[in-house]
């Protein structure tokens, strides 16, 4: 109990200080594994990339995204940026891989591209509570408590108890001082995938702590080939060896690659990053098409 009250005091700190572009509504525990955890409802006090006035928001109480969010209006918005700028005049669907608790979907539903169709996975059960509240009012969505991956499994996921956007199947990449465990569901990408029934043009992102390639190499290629934006989350240090050749071809499919705050890279750089143990991580940002 002392670890979640740290965190609330230091939360209500920041709200104290500087109320930026939320104010605190209430705060809601959960209990999770072996150690209570909560989420906040926050309020938007002005416009922004997650909402307009009033609407209201609900984030896990933690001292990464929670500060972000109350401070700035957005969470992670090169990547909806990104989205947008590269983004044609058609309807897209988008599918959204490891979701966390939805503020980067509601950020693109949000950017002005055209979303006729809203997959999200995630499957963390708190999370998942906050991508339901955060997501509920959106027309199209569709919302599934597992993970991808290259097989059907239930598996050990873990969480940082102070950034519950850091979760991963990986314990390597968590302190364990810091680290919640639960178990949860992965299905098999290659085949659950084709049974939604996808239609037309992709905005792919994925962000799930090391296993992203796994997953874009497990994703059929007659939907893969219709993904025309991605923001996928890179570890190349955590990389399955077995997935890199697929993934780099899956890559490489796009006409402009760049990694956040780096610029653009080639085939070949992007080659040689995916073999670089010393890189810990990375957005990779990709287009197809691009105009």
């Amino acid at each position: 109990m002392t670890l979640r009250n740290n965190i609330k005091s230091a939360i209500r700190g920041l709200i104290l200080r500087e109320r930026g572009f939320a104010a605190e509504l209430g705060v809601h525990a959960f209990q999770q594994a072996r150690h209570p955890v909560a989420t906040m409802r926050i309020a938007l006090s002005e416009k922004c990339p997650l909402g307009t006035t009033g609407e209201e928001l609900v984030v896990p109480l933690d001292t990464v995204i929670l500060p972000f969010v109350m401070a700035h209006g957005s969470w992670e918005p090169h990547i909806s940026d990104f989205i947008f700028n590269n983004a044609q005049p058609k309807s897209y669907t988008v599918i959204d891989v490891g979701a966390n608790c939805g503020l980067l979907s509601r950020q693109i539903l949000l950017s002005g591209i055209s979303v006729h169709r809203l997959i999200c996975f995630e499957p963390h059960r708190r999370n998942f509570a906050c991508l339901k509240a955060n997501l509920k009012q959106y027309d199209g969505v569709e919302l599934y408590q597992c993970g991808l991956g290259a097989r059907d499994i239930i598996t050990t996921l873990y969480e940082d108890r102070l950034n519950h956007g850091h979760c991963s199947l990986d314990p390597r990449l968590i302190p364990e001082s810091r680290r919640n465990s639960s178990q949860v569901e992965l299905r098999n990408a290659m085949a659950f995938l084709p049974t939604l029934n996808i239609e037309g043009p992709i905005v792919w992102k994925s962000d799930t702590e090391g296993f992203d390639p796994e997953i874009v190499a497990s994703v059929d290629h007659s939907l893969w080939s219709r993904v025309e934006v991605a923001a996928i989350e890179v570890w190349p240090a955590r990389m399955d060896s077995i997935y890199t050749h697929t993934f780099l071809e899956r890559a490489c499919e796009f006409d402009h690659l760049e990694i956040c705050g780096v610029g653009t890279l080639s085939p070949n750089e992007l080659k040689a990053l995916l073999g670089d143990p010393s890189v810990e991580h990375y957005d990779l940002l990709a287009a197809r098409n691009r105009t």
